[in-house]
């Protein structure tokens, strides 16, 4: 060991670097062995390339509050249905068995970049990119074009068929509704027609039994847009009009009790009086069934105005809920009006997306990285031969002190 002067610190990084580069060779040449391995093994993988593409999502939608996602189609971009049709045309283009769908989906990423990215709000841009890395430059190429072209025949419309989806559901729920109301106006109608003839033929049967000036007001006709005007069929009496069956009743008891009051033992009288009771009878049976048929007669009125109340409510509940359903339906229309089928172009276009960019073929691979990783093996090689001398040399030290301080008790015992 080095002879040191008193509160001299002893340097521990001198003599060992002088150690290593004594053996500078042994550290080196694994080195630059192991350069040459990793260069020639990183030959052995296949290559790989990386391509991109670029898609537009549309943004401009005609409807405010139904603005397209660009996260919803980053989704359907990595959907296992549009990706398994990639994978199948891969494989039917270049007569290869289908490889493993799971790892075939990792080689396929998307990136969305944000606009706006803070703690209240998250804007993300529209344009999404596409990647693709695979082995092969024209795999690569094509497995990019097959990606967009699929997804823009598959979802290229995704925001606009959901709008016709719905503009098919309310037209059918539309033509229910038009159905309903024409029956039921069909309804209102009869009942309508049928109720100035009902309370024709009770006012008359009212007539019989008590003739009087009787305005009778009909229900208002209201249509669907409420402009039929009000009618009433008025019961009009002459001046000269028979007498009813209750003043005849009366009259009749009026003049069987004056004969009753004048009668006599004269056979004449007690002739009369008899023919006034049997009058008087028949009346009383005439009135009975006469007030039974009134009665008939206004619970069909009764039952008329209760159809037309009915109707006319419903019809106009249904007549505003169709109101709102063509509202939604003219703003459905309106979306729907930019669906456009896509075309299978170098640049395949849709409604809802389109593609910005396609790919070439790729020139440059990414990989493997020969270099890097030959480098990055011989640099670890490099750095475990030093730490294998040093530690080589510890431990040699550390035999011979040990070998000294066992020796040196020999030696003062010998003394």
């Amino acid at each position: 060991m080095p002879i040191l002067r008193h509160e001299e610190n002893q340097d521990f990084l001198t003599p060992r670097l002088i150690y290593l580069w004594d053996r500078k060779w042994a550290i080196l040449i694994p080195a630059i062995i192991a350069f040459v391995l990793g260069y020639l093994a990183m030959r052995l993988p296949p290559e790989e390339y990386q391509v991109t593409a670029e898609i537009y999502v549309n943004r401009l939608t005609p409807l405010g509050d139904r603005i397209r996602d660009p996260n919803s189609v980053g989704d359907l971009l990595k959907s296992n249905d549009l990706l398994r049709a990639v994978r199948d045309e891969y494989a039917a283009k270049f007569n290869v068995p289908p490889p493993i769908f799971e790892r075939f989906a990792k080689q396929f990423k998307i990136k969305l970049e944000t606009l706006q990215d803070t703690a209240m709000r998250k804007e993300i841009a529209p344009v999404i990119t596409l990647s693709v890395q695979s082995a092969g430059k024209e795999q690569t190429r094509f497995m990019m074009e097959s990606w967009t072209r699929n997804f823009i025949r598959k979802f290229g419309n995704y925001g606009i068929t959901e709008a016709k989806l719905k503009l098919e559901s309310m037209t059918q729920q539309d033509v229910i509704l038009e159905k309903e109301l024409a029956g039921m106006e069909a309804q209102l109608a009869k009942c309508q027609a049928e109720l100035p003839v009902l309370e024709k033929q009770l006012a008359e049967k009212i007539n019989i039994l008590a003739p009087s000036e009787l305005y009778r007001p009909l229900q208002s006709q209201i249509s669907r847009d409420n402009a039929a005007p009000n009618t009433q069929v008025v019961f009009n009496q002459t001046t000269e009009r028979p007498a009813g069956l209750l003043a005849r009743l009366s009259q009749t008891r009026l003049e069987i009790q004056r004969l009753r009051l004048q009668q006599t033992a004269s056979n004449d009288a007690a002739t009369s009086t008899a023919e006034a009771e049997r009058e008087e009878r028949a009346l009383l049976i005439l009135i009975d069934e006469t007030q039974k048929n009134i009665s008939e007669s206004q619970d069909k009125v009764a039952e008329v105005q209760k159809n037309i109340s009915t109707l006319t409510r419903t019809i106009e509940l249904k007549t505003t809920r169709q109101r709102e359903l063509h509202k939604f339906m003219d703003q459905m229309n309106v979306e729907a009006s930019i669906f456009r089928e896509w075309t299978d172009s170098p640049l395949p276009v849709a409604g809802d997306a389109r593609v910005l960019t396609q790919p070439g073929t790729p020139e440059l691979r990414v990989w493997p990285k020969r270099s890097f990783a030959a480098a990055a093996i011989a640099g670890l090689v490099f750095v475990l031969c030093i730490v294998f001398i040093l530690l080589k040399q510890h431990f040699r030290r550390a035999a011979e002190i040990g070998q000294a301080s066992r020796s040196a008790p020999d030696s003062s015992s010998a003394a």
